[in-house]
């Protein structure tokens, strides 16, 4: 049985001890109340506190436990905000003296285009932790940054995380830039791609970091559904999904399992879920956590 992490009409002493306690029990967000439940929490919390002209909802932090809100930790990324029930990252150039324009450009100023782009590496992590769940978001492309970075490749893109233990220990399902449906795990810091398939595929969707650096459509909402779960004491099983037309009808684009064997270890044990973007604005609605 499912349940809502938040109902609504609560009072708004318990609307904030909620966004500023821990709430790593509770095993799933549900997405519509999340965005509702986020402006309130910001025009009260917050009142009318801008930066860019934006609302900041939050800031990012080195570690999960100095976050401001109890349900996401904003791991990279700089700002996230949101506007008409709607997530954000930031949208274009920070200003040149921002305080995180200047803390990127000395700390990943190739990736962040000496620091006027910290959004080119988000990086939005749930508090809660779950161990069988299903994770859907609907994310608009406003814009690619075409930064001169190494890492801006065909592997970047828009994704759902799951089973997150560490940055360096999780699973990826999502879209990539070069058309392809992915999933893929990391462990111990290295990638590797567990399921691929090519998604956008016409005679003109060919690839090119230069010529045609993004196949993925732009200004329309595009909706990824990843679904992990356990299968067995040694087999989990992931599910990717897609809505390339904003219906809310899902198709199944992957679906795999991950074994453990001698020379891999799949993530068996509960972790965080969340959403990661490279090199590009992004806006996103109707993110939910839930226990399958």
């Amino acid at each position: 049985m499912r349940h809502p992490t938040f109902i609504f009409g609560l009072s708004v002493v318990i609307l904030l001890s909620v966004f500023f306690s821990s709430i790593s029990h509770i095993p799933f967000l549900m997405g519509k109340q999340f965005a509702q439940i986020i402006a309130s929490f910001v025009s009260i919390s917050r009142g009318n506190t801008a930066d860019v002209e934006r609302t900041i909802i939050l800031r990012e932090t080195g570690a999960q436990t100095e976050s401001s809100s109890g349900i996401f930790w904003l791991n990279s990324g700089g700002l996230f905000y949101v506007q008409n029930n709607t997530g954000e990252t930031v949208q274009g150039d920070l200003p040149p003296y921002s305080y995180w324009r200047l803390t990127y450009a000395k700390s990943n100023s190739i990736d962040t285009d000496d620091g006027y782009h910290p959004q080119n590496i988000l990086r939005l992590i749930t508090n809660a932790v779950a161990l069988n769940t299903t994770q859907t978001v609907y994310i608009k492309i406003i814009k690619d940054n075409y930064s001169q970075s190494p890492n801006r490749n065909s592997s970047n893109g828009i994704f759902l995380m799951s089973r997150y233990q560490n940055a360096n220990n999780l699973y990826y399902a999502g879209m990539r830039v070069d058309g392809h449906a992915v999933i893929k795990r990391k462990s111990e810091g290295i990638y590797q791609t567990l399921g691929e398939v090519p998604l956008i595929t016409t005679d003109s969707a060919i690839y090119d970091r230069f010529k045609n650096p993004s196949l993925l459509p732009k200004d329309t909402w595009i909706g990824i559904k990843m679904e992990t779960k356990n299968i067995s004491h040694d087999t989990l099983q992931i599910t990717l999904f897609v809505d390339l037309n904003n219906t809310n009808s899902w198709e199944k684009v992957l679906e795999l399992k991950d074994v453990a064997t001698q020379n891999q270890k799949p993530i068996l044990s509960s972790g965080a879920g969340g959403i990661r973007s490279d090199f590009m604005d992004i806006k996103f609605k109707d993110y939910s956590m839930e226990t399958l």
